[in-house]
C-alpha cells in the first residue's frame, strides 16, 4: 500500500496546510449536512382511547439512518484477554458512539481444516452483544485472499475449479446461517494486494483482481445472501487521483457496474497515516475522490482511520491529538455531507491493535480516552443528535426538525414506543402511545 506516500518531507505546518486548502470544502459540508440529513417531520401521538395525546413527549434519535459503524472484531479482545476491563472498556466506547459494528468473521476463523465443518462460533458472540446493544452488523469479508482472511490450509488445494467449489460451499453456508441477520457484507477485500504471496501460497485460487472473477464470485454471493447488501471494499487514497491503484480501483469497480454485477456498494477503506503525501490529505482533494467514486454507485467507507503513524516505520507525529482529531471530524463530516454515502465505520477502538498502525486508536492502549474519542463524541452524541421535548399539540401533533433515522418517544420518562423517520419515508406518522 505505497500510494500517496512522501516524496518530501512534507509541509512544515501540515495541519495549517490541510486546514487552509479544506476550509471551503468543510463548509459547505457542514451545510450540506443540514439540508440532506434532516427532515420536517410531524408526529401524531393518539391515545389508546383514539383521542390526541396533549401531554409532554420527548422524542429522541436512538440511531441515525446513516451507518456509524466500529470494529469490535474478537481481534483487538484477543489481544485484551487478560484485561477485562480494558475490553469493557473499549465496548462502552462503541455501544455509546455507533450504532453499526463489525462481525470479522473471515473465512480462516470458519473452517480450520479443509473437511471441517464451518463453524461461526467467533462471530456469534460478537452478534449476541450486538443486539444487546441496538448494534446492526456489518460482515467483514467474505472472500480474501490475503494471509489475514485466507483459511491455512489454502496451499493444499491445488486446483482452480476445486477452489470454486469450496467458494461455494462457504457462501452458501454463510447465506444458510447469517440470511436475514446480519445485512451487509464486504464482498471482496484487497483485490489488488498481496499478489507475490498469492503466487507462492495459493496460487489456484480465482484471481480476484479479474473482473470476470469478481462478476462470479458477486453472482454467487447473491444467490445465497438475495436480500443482502454486498460491498466491493479496497484500500486507495481518495485524495491521490494520479496513483496506480486509484485507477485500478475506479476502473475495477466500473467494469463491474457495466457488467450488471449484483454489488450494492463501492467501499474504500479510508485508512490515512503521517506517511502519505499532504496533498493526498487534503480534504478537497479526497472530497473530488468520493465524487468520482459515487458516481458508479452507493459508496461505503468501512475501516476509517485517521492521521497517525504506522508501525514499523520512522514516521513523524506532524499534528497534536487535538488537531488530528479535528480533521477527523472533518473528515466524518465531509463524508455524511455526500448523498450517496451510506456509513462510516472507524476501524481503531485501541491504538496498536487490528491492524499496521500505531496510535489510531479512540483509546490508548491503558484505556484512555483520547482527543479523536472526545470529539467523535461531541459531534455524534451532541451536535448530531436530535432530542425534542414539550408538549404536543391540541391536536396530538409535534413538528419538528431532526435527522433522518429511528426514534424513542418517551413520554414520562418511559419509552413507550419508536418510529422511522428516514430519508425515504413518509414525513407525517401516526403513533398510539399508552402514557
Amino acid at each position: 500500500m505505497t500510494e500517496g506516500r512522501r516524496t518530501s518531507p512534507g509541509a512544515s505546518d501540515l495541519f495549517e496546510h490541510l486546514q487552509t486548502t479544506g476550509a471551503d470544502v468543510v463548509s459547505e459540508a457542514r451545510s450540506r449536512v443540514e439540508r440532506i440529513r434532516k427532515g420536517d417531520f410531524s408526529v401524531e401521538l393518539v391515545g389508546a382511547d383514539g383521542r390526541p395525546f396533549t401531554g409532554n413527549v420527548r422524542l429522541r434519535l436512538q440511531r441515525h439512518e446513516f451507518r456509524f459503524g466500529a470494529n469490535i472484531h474478537c481481534q483487538w479482545r484477543d489481544h485484551l484477554s487478560d484485561r477485562p476491563d480494558l475490553v469493557a472498556k473499549g465496548l462502552e466506547v462503541v455501544a455509546e458512539l455507533f450504532s453499526t459494528g463489525v462481525l470479522l468473521q473471515h473465512w480462516k476463523f470458519s473452517q480450520q481444516s479443509p473437511d471441517a465443518a464451518f463453524d461461526f462460533g467467533r462471530a456469534e458472540e460478537d452478534y449476541a452483544w450486538m443486539g444487546r446493544h441496538g448494534i446492526e452488523p456489518r460482515w467483514h469479508s467474505l472472500v480474501y485472499n490475503d494471509p489475514n482472511g485466507m483459511v491455512p490450509w489454502c496451499s493444499r488445494v491445488t486446483s482452480t475449479g476445486e477452489w470454486w467449489r469450496r467458494i461455494e460451499a462457504f457462501l452458501a453456508a454463510v447465506g444458510e446461517h447469517w440470511s436475514g441477520r446480519c445485512a451487509e457484507y464486504d464482498l471482496m477485500n484487497e483485490m489488488n494486494f498481496r499478489r507475490d504471496w498469492v503466487a507462492t501460497n495459493n496460487p489456484a485460487f480465482p484471481a480476484v483482481w479479474d473482473p470476470d472473477v469478481g462478476e462470479r464470485i458477486s453472482r454467487t454471493a447473491r444467490k445465497h445472501l438475495p436480500e443482502a447488501r454486498l460491498a466491493l471494499l479496497n484500500y486507495w487514497a481518495l485524495g491521490d487521483p494520479e496513483s496506480e491503484n486509484y485507477r485500478f480501483n475506479m476502473e475495477y469497480y466500473r467494469q463491474m457496474k457495466r457488467r450488471g454485477a449484483p454489488v450494492d456498494l463501492f467501499a474504500t477503506q479510508g485508512h490515512h497515516d503521517y506517511g502519505m503525501s499532504p496533498e493526498s490529505l487534503r480534504l478537497d482533494r479526497i472530497s473530488d475522490g468520493f465524487d468520482e467514486l459515487g458516481e458508479i454507485g452507493p459508496v461505503a467507507v468501512t475501516e476509517f482511520n485517521g492521521l497517525c503513524r504506522n508501525k514499523g516505520r520512522d514516521d513523524p507525529k506532524l499534528m497534536t491529538d487535538e488537531q488530528a482529531a479535528q480533521w477527523t471530524v472533518e473528515f466524518y463530516t465531509l463524508v455524511f455531507s455526500k448523498p450517496y454515502v451510506t456509513g462510516l465505520t472507524h476501524w481503531f477502538v485501541f491504538d496498536e491493535l487490528s491492524g499496521d498502525k500505531l496510535d489510531a486508536g479512540l483509546l490508548t492502549l491503558d484505556g484512555k480516552e483520547k482527543a479523536e474519542c472526545r470529539a467523535l463524541r461531541e459531534l455524534l452524541t451532541r451536535q448530531w443528535r436530535t432530542d425534542w421535548r414539550g408538549p404536543a399539540g391540541h391536536d396530538g401533533i409535534v413538528r419538528f426538525r431532526g435527522f433522518f433515522g429511528t426514534y424513542d418517544v418517551i413520554i414520562g420518562g418511559r419509552r413507550c414506543g419508536g418510529i422511522g423517520l428516514l430519508a425515504e419515508g413518509p414525513r407525517s406518522v401516526r403513533v398510539q402511545v399508552e402514557p
